[in-house]
């Protein structure tokens, strides 16, 4: 299965949830309507469930790693400012080659 096709997990079963400290950071995070949160379920394979300053990750063992490690990633970097749609697909084919891990600055 590629990363394009990639299945979205269903809301149920174990999850991963993780806190963010500033919500205008996230907001960069998330995109417009939550558009790269939904572009991160695509491409990774997860369901994200957000509310509030937590994004609950849900899907197999791997993918949350991998998706846990994508949104932990562009959080260091909407610092900088907005993201866009290429920086998302950047950082998910960044960790994935990486393995479902990558380490920020």
């Amino acid at each position: 299965m590629t990363a394009k096709s990639a299945a979205r997990a269903p809301a149920t079963g174990p999850a991963v949830t993780l806190d963010f400290d500033d919500n205008r950071r996230l907001a960069r995070v998330v995109g417009e309507h939550d558009k790269h949160l939904a572009r991160i379920e695509a491409r990774v394979g997860v369901r994200l469930t957000r509310r509030g300053n937590r994004i609950a990750i849900h899907g197999e063992a791997g993918s949350i790693d991998t998706a846990s490690a994508v949104l932990n990633a562009l959080y260091e970097r909407s610092d900088h400012g907005d993201l866009t749609l290429a920086e998302i697909d950047g950082e998910i084919r960044m960790v994935m080659a990486e393995g479902g891990t990558r380490h920020t600055r």
